[in-house]
């Protein structure tokens, strides 16, 4: 291979090397919102820090797919939340694509709704498992007096 023909190769892979990149939001991610520091819960405990990037011609579309990298990334803590604290967008290269980065922390929060949710789950188990013990109690007693009821035709049959 001659000079100009590696020469035009090398640049070929260069301009080639800023392409778009956005990440799609996974299962885990979704479980993920996005909050400021003022818009936390109160209820926080930190579990990582993260990062989303993503790469688009769309600078709109850059920022959605560098939410979803930290969403994904959140996931994978089992956090609920993540505290964005930066975000900062730059060209890639020469070309039309925008790059977009998205950092912070990783939290597991509990919110008034989630204790809400958890105080009424645990009320409805209580009360399904005093049904429960009731209507055991219940079959009980009928099995009691059944078997007092078969002794009493018994004692009569004899």
């Amino acid at each position: 291979m001659d000079h100009r023909s590696c020469l035009f190769l090398v640049s070929l892979l260069a301009a080639c090397g800023v392409m778009a990149n956005v990440p799609a939001l996974e299962p885990a991610g979704k479980k993920i919102k996005l909050v400021s520091e003022a818009d936390k819960p109160l209820d926080c405990e930190p579990v990582a820090d993260v990062a989303g990037t993503a790469r688009a011609e769309d600078e709109k579309e850059a920022l959605k797919g560098a939410k979803n990298d930290i969403r994904n990334k959140a996931g994978e803590y089992q956090a609920n939340f993540v505290v964005v604290d930066t975000q900062r967008t730059r060209n890639a290269g020469t070309g039309p694509y925008k790059e977009v980065f998205v950092g912070g922390k990783a939290m597991q929060c509990v919110t008034p709704e989630m204790e809400a949710q958890k105080e009424k789950e645990e009320a409805e188990a209580k009360e399904r498992a005093e049904r429960e013990a009731m209507e055991r109690e219940r079959q009980e007693e009928l099995e009691r007096a059944k078997q007092e009821a078969e002794a009493q035709d018994e004692d009569e049959e004899e």
